[in-house]
Protein backbone atom coordinates (compact mmCIF):
# COMPACT_ATOMS: atom_id res chain seq x y z
CA UNK A 1 0.00 0.00 0.00
CA UNK A 2 1.69 3.33 -0.96
CA UNK A 3 0.40 7.08 -1.11
CA UNK A 4 1.12 8.56 -4.27
CA UNK A 5 -1.07 11.62 -4.53
CA UNK A 6 -2.49 13.98 -2.13
CA UNK A 7 -5.16 16.99 -2.94
CA UNK A 8 -6.40 19.05 -0.16
CA UNK A 9 -8.99 21.75 -0.52
CA UNK A 10 -10.11 24.02 2.33
CA UNK A 11 -8.50 21.81 4.93
CA UNK A 12 -7.46 23.53 7.68
CA UNK A 13 -4.63 26.20 6.79
CA UNK A 14 -4.49 25.00 3.62
CA UNK A 15 -6.10 25.85 0.73
CA UNK A 16 -5.93 23.85 -2.81
CA UNK A 17 -2.48 21.75 -1.98
CA UNK A 18 -1.62 18.85 -4.17
CA UNK A 19 1.67 16.76 -3.21
CA UNK A 20 2.74 14.03 -5.65
CA UNK A 21 4.59 11.53 -4.19
CA UNK A 22 8.11 9.33 -5.85
CA UNK A 23 6.95 6.03 -5.53
CA UNK A 24 10.58 4.89 -5.54
CA UNK A 25 10.93 6.34 -2.04
CA UNK A 26 9.25 5.02 0.88
CA UNK A 27 9.90 8.17 3.14
CA UNK A 28 8.73 12.02 2.91
CA UNK A 29 10.05 13.93 5.51
CA UNK A 30 8.19 17.15 6.34
CA UNK A 31 10.28 19.84 7.89
CA UNK A 32 9.22 23.34 9.06
CA UNK A 33 8.45 25.64 12.15
CA UNK A 34 5.62 25.01 14.57
CA UNK A 35 2.03 26.14 13.43
CA UNK A 36 2.80 26.02 9.29
CA UNK A 37 0.55 22.53 8.55
CA UNK A 38 2.75 19.88 9.23
CA UNK A 39 0.61 18.10 11.93
CA UNK A 40 -2.81 19.32 9.34
CA UNK A 41 -1.05 16.98 6.75
CA UNK A 42 -1.31 14.12 8.83
CA UNK A 43 -3.77 14.30 10.13
CA UNK A 44 -5.60 14.55 6.62
CA UNK A 45 -4.12 10.97 6.17
CA UNK A 46 -5.20 9.67 8.67
CA UNK A 47 -9.12 10.96 8.34
CA UNK A 48 -9.09 9.53 4.78
CA UNK A 49 -8.45 6.68 6.48
CA UNK A 50 -10.70 6.40 9.54
CA UNK A 51 -12.62 8.98 8.46
CA UNK A 52 -12.35 11.15 11.80
CA UNK A 53 -8.90 13.18 13.50
CA UNK A 54 -7.00 12.26 15.98
CA UNK A 55 -7.05 15.77 17.20
CA UNK A 56 -10.18 16.73 17.58
CA UNK A 57 -13.97 15.02 18.03
CA UNK A 58 -15.76 17.92 16.05
CA UNK A 59 -14.99 17.63 12.56
CA UNK A 60 -15.81 21.53 11.55
CA UNK A 61 -12.37 22.17 13.25
CA UNK A 62 -10.64 20.65 9.94
CA UNK A 63 -12.52 23.32 8.04
CA UNK A 64 -10.55 26.11 6.70
CA UNK A 65 -11.88 28.95 8.80
CA UNK A 66 -12.14 31.47 5.69
CA UNK A 67 -12.36 31.04 1.98
CA UNK A 68 -11.43 33.33 -0.61
CA UNK A 69 -14.21 35.29 -0.70
CA UNK A 70 -14.02 36.45 2.72
CA UNK A 71 -17.31 35.10 4.22
CA UNK A 72 -17.25 31.79 6.51
CA UNK A 73 -16.27 28.56 4.32
CA UNK A 74 -18.16 25.55 5.41
CA UNK A 75 -16.98 22.82 2.88
CA UNK A 76 -13.56 20.86 2.62
CA UNK A 77 -12.24 17.49 1.18
CA UNK A 78 -9.58 15.44 1.09
CA UNK A 79 -7.86 13.65 -2.00
CA UNK A 80 -5.90 10.48 -1.48
CA UNK A 81 -4.57 8.37 -4.24
CA UNK A 82 -2.74 5.07 -3.86
CA UNK A 83 -1.73 1.79 -5.17
CA UNK A 84 -2.10 -1.84 -3.71
CA UNK A 85 -1.99 -4.66 -5.42
CA UNK A 86 -1.12 -2.80 -8.47
CA UNK A 87 -4.29 -1.56 -8.49
CA UNK A 88 -4.77 2.46 -8.05
CA UNK A 89 -7.54 3.53 -6.13
CA UNK A 90 -9.02 6.72 -5.14
CA UNK A 91 -10.52 7.91 -1.95
CA UNK A 92 -12.12 11.35 -1.45
CA UNK A 93 -13.83 12.52 2.08
CA UNK A 94 -15.31 15.82 1.32
CA UNK A 95 -16.92 17.67 4.67
CA UNK A 96 -19.83 20.02 4.48
CA UNK A 97 -21.00 22.11 7.53
CA UNK A 98 -23.73 23.81 6.03
CA UNK A 99 -26.16 22.33 7.69
CA UNK A 100 -26.72 22.09 11.55
CA UNK A 101 -23.83 19.23 11.78
CA UNK A 102 -21.11 18.49 9.74
CA UNK A 103 -22.01 15.96 6.84
CA UNK A 104 -19.62 13.32 5.76
CA UNK A 105 -19.45 12.32 1.94
CA UNK A 106 -17.32 9.45 1.08
CA UNK A 107 -16.34 8.17 -2.01
CA UNK A 108 -14.06 5.06 -2.85
CA UNK A 109 -12.79 5.04 -6.46
CA UNK A 110 -15.58 7.33 -7.39
CA UNK A 111 -18.54 5.35 -5.36
CA UNK A 112 -20.30 6.85 -2.50
CA UNK A 113 -19.32 4.91 1.36
CA UNK A 114 -21.20 4.61 4.41
CA UNK A 115 -18.69 4.78 7.49
CA UNK A 116 -18.99 1.46 8.15
CA UNK A 117 -18.68 0.32 4.70
CA UNK A 118 -15.22 2.41 3.94
CA UNK A 119 -13.57 1.93 7.07
CA UNK A 120 -10.63 -1.07 6.33
CA UNK A 121 -9.54 0.05 2.73
CA UNK A 122 -6.89 2.39 4.02
CA UNK A 123 -4.63 1.21 6.71
CA UNK A 124 -2.88 3.98 8.75
CA UNK A 125 -0.75 3.37 11.96
CA UNK A 126 0.17 6.97 14.19
CA UNK A 127 2.99 7.78 16.00
CA UNK A 128 2.08 10.93 18.24
CA UNK A 129 3.58 12.75 21.32
CA UNK A 130 0.51 11.84 23.52
CA UNK A 131 0.93 8.08 22.89
CA UNK A 132 2.70 8.08 26.17
CA UNK A 133 -1.10 8.81 27.54
CA UNK A 134 -1.96 5.99 26.43
CA UNK A 135 -0.56 3.67 28.62
CA UNK A 136 -0.88 5.61 31.53
CA UNK A 137 -4.40 7.43 31.40
CA UNK A 138 -7.64 6.09 31.65
CA UNK A 139 -8.86 2.91 30.21
CA UNK A 140 -11.16 4.40 27.65
CA UNK A 141 -7.95 5.47 25.65
CA UNK A 142 -6.76 2.17 25.59
CA UNK A 143 -10.23 0.85 24.48
CA UNK A 144 -10.80 3.11 21.73
CA UNK A 145 -6.88 2.71 20.37
CA UNK A 146 -7.29 -1.51 20.04
CA UNK A 147 -10.98 -0.41 18.82
CA UNK A 148 -9.48 1.30 16.14
CA UNK A 149 -7.52 -1.65 15.33
CA UNK A 150 -9.79 -4.18 15.22
CA UNK A 151 -12.23 -1.95 13.02
CA UNK A 152 -9.65 -1.55 10.17
CA UNK A 153 -9.09 -5.44 10.40
CA UNK A 154 -12.64 -6.38 10.55
CA UNK A 155 -15.55 -4.54 8.77
CA UNK A 156 -17.82 -6.87 11.14
CA UNK A 157 -16.45 -5.69 14.52
CA UNK A 158 -16.91 -2.07 13.66
CA UNK A 159 -20.87 -3.26 13.11
CA UNK A 160 -20.94 -4.60 16.41
CA UNK A 161 -18.98 -2.14 18.31
CA UNK A 162 -21.10 0.63 16.67
CA UNK A 163 -24.36 -1.84 17.54
CA UNK A 164 -23.51 -2.30 20.49
CA UNK A 165 -23.07 1.19 21.61
CA UNK A 166 -26.38 2.29 20.11
CA UNK A 167 -27.83 -1.07 22.25
CA UNK A 168 -26.37 0.16 25.31
CA UNK A 169 -27.62 3.57 24.82
CA UNK A 170 -30.75 2.28 24.69
CA UNK A 171 -30.59 0.07 27.97
CA UNK A 172 -29.43 2.59 29.97
CA UNK A 173 -32.04 4.71 29.34
CA UNK A 174 -34.42 1.90 30.22
CA UNK A 175 -32.91 1.53 33.38
CA UNK A 176 -33.35 4.71 34.25
CA UNK A 177 -37.39 4.35 33.36
CA UNK A 178 -37.16 1.33 35.55
CA UNK A 179 -35.56 2.90 38.77
CA UNK A 180 -38.28 5.52 37.98
CA UNK A 181 -41.28 3.14 37.57
CA UNK A 182 -42.11 4.58 33.98
CA UNK A 183 -41.03 1.17 32.78
CA UNK A 184 -41.18 -2.34 33.53
CA UNK A 185 -37.98 -4.78 34.37
CA UNK A 186 -39.59 -7.69 31.84
CA UNK A 187 -38.76 -5.13 29.31
CA UNK A 188 -34.99 -5.69 29.67
CA UNK A 189 -34.99 -8.93 28.05
CA UNK A 190 -35.16 -7.90 24.63
CA UNK A 191 -31.91 -5.33 25.09
CA UNK A 192 -29.77 -7.81 27.10
CA UNK A 193 -29.66 -10.37 24.34
CA UNK A 194 -29.03 -7.46 21.80
CA UNK A 195 -26.44 -6.30 23.84
CA UNK A 196 -25.26 -9.80 24.61
CA UNK A 197 -25.34 -10.73 20.73
CA UNK A 198 -22.63 -7.15 20.11
CA UNK A 199 -20.73 -8.04 23.43
CA UNK A 200 -19.88 -11.56 23.31
CA UNK A 201 -18.52 -10.86 19.96
CA UNK A 202 -16.46 -7.36 20.51
CA UNK A 203 -15.00 -9.76 23.87
CA UNK A 204 -14.10 -12.72 21.95
CA UNK A 205 -12.20 -10.85 19.30
CA UNK A 206 -10.67 -8.62 21.49
CA UNK A 207 -8.85 -11.62 23.11
CA UNK A 208 -7.85 -13.22 20.23
CA UNK A 209 -6.33 -10.22 18.49
CA UNK A 210 -4.28 -9.89 21.93
CA UNK A 211 -3.09 -13.33 21.86
CA UNK A 212 -1.12 -12.21 18.97
CA UNK A 213 -0.25 -8.82 20.45
CA UNK A 214 0.99 -11.25 23.80
CA UNK A 215 3.17 -13.46 21.61
CA UNK A 216 4.78 -10.47 19.39
CA UNK A 217 5.43 -7.13 22.10
CA UNK A 218 8.15 -8.86 24.28
CA UNK A 219 11.06 -9.52 22.10
CA UNK A 220 10.62 -6.16 20.57
CA UNK A 221 10.62 -4.50 23.99
CA UNK A 222 13.77 -6.48 24.83
CA UNK A 223 15.50 -5.24 21.51
CA UNK A 224 14.67 -1.36 21.89
CA UNK A 225 15.51 -1.75 26.29
CA UNK A 226 18.46 -3.72 25.39
CA UNK A 227 18.25 -6.33 27.55
CA UNK A 228 16.63 -9.91 27.37
CA UNK A 229 15.72 -9.95 31.15
CA UNK A 230 12.06 -8.51 31.71
CA UNK A 231 9.14 -10.33 31.43
CA UNK A 232 6.50 -8.03 29.22
CA UNK A 233 2.87 -9.18 28.49
CA UNK A 234 -0.76 -7.64 28.27
CA UNK A 235 -3.68 -8.43 30.43
CA UNK A 236 -7.20 -8.02 29.43
CA UNK A 237 -9.05 -7.59 32.04
CA UNK A 238 -12.83 -8.05 31.35
CA UNK A 239 -15.94 -8.31 33.54
CA UNK A 240 -16.87 -11.04 30.61
CA UNK A 241 -14.50 -13.82 30.40
CA UNK A 242 -13.69 -14.67 26.69
CA UNK A 243 -14.48 -18.60 26.07
CA UNK A 244 -13.68 -20.92 23.61
CA UNK A 245 -16.31 -19.33 21.22
CA UNK A 246 -18.25 -16.44 21.31
CA UNK A 247 -21.27 -18.70 22.18
CA UNK A 248 -20.47 -19.85 25.26
CA UNK A 249 -19.08 -15.84 25.55
CA UNK A 250 -22.83 -14.90 25.05
CA UNK A 251 -23.90 -17.46 27.43
CA UNK A 252 -21.45 -16.01 30.20
CA UNK A 253 -22.42 -12.79 29.57
CA UNK A 254 -26.15 -13.11 29.62
CA UNK A 255 -25.84 -14.99 33.03
CA UNK A 256 -24.27 -11.94 34.58
CA UNK A 257 -26.14 -9.37 33.06
CA UNK A 258 -29.42 -11.18 34.81
CA UNK A 259 -27.05 -11.90 37.70
CA UNK A 260 -26.89 -8.27 38.78
CA UNK A 261 -29.85 -6.72 37.30
CA UNK A 262 -31.15 -5.03 40.41
CA UNK A 263 -27.55 -3.46 40.85
CA UNK A 264 -28.26 -1.86 37.25
CA UNK A 265 -31.95 -0.50 38.21
CA UNK A 266 -30.59 1.01 41.21
CA UNK A 267 -27.43 3.02 39.28
CA UNK A 268 -29.34 3.10 36.23
CA UNK A 269 -26.47 1.74 34.02
CA UNK A 270 -25.29 -1.04 32.80
CA UNK A 271 -22.23 -1.92 34.92
CA UNK A 272 -20.60 -4.59 32.76
CA UNK A 273 -19.44 -5.70 29.13
CA UNK A 274 -16.73 -4.61 26.97
CA UNK A 275 -17.15 -1.00 27.43
CA UNK A 276 -16.27 -1.59 30.52
CA UNK A 277 -12.86 -3.73 29.64
CA UNK A 278 -9.31 -2.78 30.43
CA UNK A 279 -5.65 -3.70 28.59
CA UNK A 280 -3.00 -3.75 31.48
CA UNK A 281 0.78 -2.93 30.00
CA UNK A 282 2.75 -5.50 32.06
CA UNK A 283 6.52 -4.94 32.73
CA UNK A 284 8.15 -7.61 35.44
CA UNK A 285 4.62 -8.80 36.43
CA UNK A 286 3.31 -5.09 37.57
CA UNK A 287 1.33 -2.62 35.75
CA UNK A 288 4.48 -0.59 34.08
CA UNK A 289 1.78 2.85 34.41
CA UNK A 290 2.69 2.41 37.84
CA UNK A 291 6.34 1.16 38.01
CA UNK A 292 8.00 1.81 34.88
CA UNK A 293 9.87 4.71 33.82
CA UNK A 294 9.80 7.18 31.21
CA UNK A 295 12.40 5.10 29.10
CA UNK A 296 10.62 2.09 29.81
CA UNK A 297 6.80 3.44 28.87
CA UNK A 298 8.58 4.61 25.60
CA UNK A 299 10.00 1.37 24.66
CA UNK A 300 6.49 -0.02 25.58
CA UNK A 301 4.68 2.64 23.34
CA UNK A 302 6.98 1.37 20.14
CA UNK A 303 7.08 -2.05 20.78
CA UNK A 304 3.38 -1.38 20.69
CA UNK A 305 3.46 0.32 17.78
CA UNK A 306 5.70 -2.33 15.85
CA UNK A 307 3.44 -4.94 16.50
CA UNK A 308 0.30 -3.23 15.31
CA UNK A 309 1.94 -2.81 12.02
CA UNK A 310 3.39 -6.49 11.98
CA UNK A 311 -0.85 -7.62 12.86
CA UNK A 312 -2.19 -5.60 9.93
CA UNK A 313 0.43 -6.69 7.91
CA UNK A 314 -0.15 -10.43 8.90
CA UNK A 315 -4.06 -10.08 9.04
CA UNK A 316 -4.27 -8.03 5.14
CA UNK A 317 -1.40 -9.09 3.67
CA UNK A 318 -0.15 -5.27 3.23
CA UNK A 319 1.91 -2.80 5.09
CA UNK A 320 -0.33 0.29 6.68
CA UNK A 321 0.73 3.55 6.23
CA UNK A 322 3.07 4.97 8.71
CA UNK A 323 2.20 8.86 10.39
CA UNK A 324 4.73 9.58 12.75
CA UNK A 325 4.16 13.77 14.05
CA UNK A 326 7.43 15.16 15.63
CA UNK A 327 8.17 12.02 17.81
CA UNK A 328 11.47 11.45 17.35
CA UNK A 329 12.36 14.36 19.69
CA UNK A 330 11.02 12.47 22.45
CA UNK A 331 13.68 9.54 21.76
CA UNK A 332 16.86 8.63 22.46
CA UNK A 333 19.72 7.70 19.82
CA UNK A 334 18.84 3.64 20.20
CA UNK A 335 15.68 4.43 20.18
CA UNK A 336 15.55 6.72 17.01
CA UNK A 337 17.76 3.73 15.41
CA UNK A 338 15.12 1.33 16.20
CA UNK A 339 12.16 3.13 15.36
CA UNK A 340 14.34 3.85 11.97
CA UNK A 341 14.90 0.35 11.14
CA UNK A 342 10.51 0.13 11.17
CA UNK A 343 9.84 2.75 9.12
CA UNK A 344 12.57 2.12 6.25
CA UNK A 345 10.74 -0.70 4.56
CA UNK A 346 7.51 1.09 4.73
CA UNK A 347 5.92 3.97 3.73
CA UNK A 348 6.39 6.70 5.81
CA UNK A 349 5.37 10.34 6.80
CA UNK A 350 7.19 12.03 8.99
CA UNK A 351 6.96 15.31 10.78
CA UNK A 352 9.84 17.60 12.06
CA UNK A 353 11.59 20.72 13.37
CA UNK A 354 15.03 18.91 13.30
CA UNK A 355 16.92 19.67 10.39
CA UNK A 356 19.59 17.17 11.55
CA UNK A 357 16.83 13.91 11.21
CA UNK A 358 17.42 14.28 7.36
CA UNK A 359 21.29 13.15 7.80
CA UNK A 360 19.76 9.91 9.95
CA UNK A 361 17.86 8.60 7.31
CA UNK A 362 18.56 7.21 3.76
CA UNK A 363 19.08 9.33 1.31
CA UNK A 364 17.84 7.07 -1.71
CA UNK A 365 14.52 5.80 0.46
CA UNK A 366 13.95 9.58 1.05
CA UNK A 367 12.08 12.72 -0.42
CA UNK A 368 12.06 16.23 1.72
CA UNK A 369 9.80 18.79 2.12
CA UNK A 370 9.33 22.10 3.61
CA UNK A 371 5.64 23.47 4.87
CA UNK A 372 5.48 27.09 5.35
CA UNK A 373 1.99 28.59 6.34
CA UNK A 374 0.25 25.88 5.02
CA UNK A 375 1.74 25.55 1.55
CA UNK A 376 4.13 22.28 0.94
CA UNK A 377 7.54 23.60 -1.10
Amino acid sequence: MQIQKIHLQKYRNYNDQFLKLDPSKNISIFLGNNAQGKTNLLESIYAASLTKSFRTADAADMIAKQSDTKTDNKKSEIQLEYMLDEQVNRVSLALDATGKTVKKIIKWNDQPKKVLEYIGNLHVVLFEPNDMNLLILSPGLRRKYFDILLSQIDPEYLNHLSRYNRILKARNKLLLNILQERSQPDELYYWDAELVKSGAYIVWHRQKMLDFFVEKIQPVYHQLAGTDQDEVSIVYQSSIKPYVDIETTAEEFMKKLQERRSSDIKNATTGLGPHRDDYIFQLRNQDIASTGSRGEIRSMILALKNTEIVYIEEVKGTSPILLLDDVFSELDDNRKRRLIDIISTRQSFITTVEQDMVAKLDPENLQVFTIENGEIL
